[in-house]
């Protein structure tokens, strides 16, 4: 079969195929060492900066004053107030509706 693709004196030697299967062997083994460095640096050497950056572009800071006191009914009980939290998490699109 391989007769029809290259001389005859290529296909009985015996180091024919040999040595290119370890050159595509030792360059793939090559690019997964490549790939697998790079996926190890990015994803458990440099988490923490990712997950920082991550944040910054995710989450702001802001401070908002209150823009009412604490209501109460006709019996002096307590119907509203504000109450100071340190997470509050929204969506700026209902925000902005």
């Amino acid at each position: 079969m391989l007769s029809k693709f290259w001389p005859q004196s290529q296909v009985t030697h015996p180091g024919f195929l040999i040595p290119r299967l370890f050159f595509v062997f030792i360059l793939m083994l090559g690019f997964g060492s490549y790939l697998g460095f790079h996926f190890y640096d990015y994803q458990i050497k440099r988490f923490d900066e990712f997950n920082r950056q991550w944040l910054k572009q995710t989450t702001s800071k802001f401070k908002r004053k209150p823009q009412r006191g604490t209501i109460f009914d006709r019996n002096m009980y307590i119907l509203a107030g504000n109450e100071e939290t340190y997470r509050v998490f929204g969506d700026f699109d209902e925000l902005n509706e």
